[in-house]
């Protein structure tokens, strides 16, 4: 079963130079943290922020292909936890209505489904694995006692 999930921003460990984007259930109370690289929070940053460019960066590209080819991002699932490492699938329709699914790490897919305005969701299964409650959030974002990691915006 698939969990829709709303992209709630991204998350830089000050501390350690990480980043993560957060997600959280709509229809439920938990939240689920996915360490990215920074090039990718930095493009879900912008999406999530309204920041347009005037050539288009990789995640845009994309997008311009997709709509060129009349090809749509129906969804995109984070399949999978395995040894630390989450999975994705985009779910693509082609204009004749046939489906494509491409694995995807989450933070790309993330990314792109923020500019096609496409849902995101997670496996219960995963959820399952790595979801905390959403009142955790903050706990998980301190590394030490009094050392908190910054939202990015």
């Amino acid at each position: 079963m698939e969990k829709i999930m709303h992209i709630s921003g991204v998350l830089m460990d000050a501390s350690e130079g990480g980043f993560f984007v957060l997600l959280e259930e709509l229809e439920g109370e938990r939240a689920l943290l996915i360490g990215i690289g920074p090039m990718e929070a930095r493009s879900i940053w912008d999406a999530l922020n309204g920041n347009f460019f005037f050539r288009p960066l990789t995640h845009d590209l994309i997008r311009n292909m997709l709509d060129s080819l009349k090809v749509s991002l129906k969804k995109v699932v984070v399949t999978k936890l395995e040894n630390n490492v989450f999975y994705a699938n985009m779910y693509l329709q082609k204009e004749s209505g046939e489906t494509v699914v491409m694995d995807s790490r989450p933070s790309d897919a993330i990314a792109i489904a923020l500019r096609t305005k496409s849902p995101v969701y997670v496996n219960e299964e995963v959820l399952s694995q790595a979801g905390v409650p959403k009142e955790n959030v903050k706990s998980l974002l301190s590394k030490e006692e009094g050392e908190e990691k910054k939202v990015i915006n």
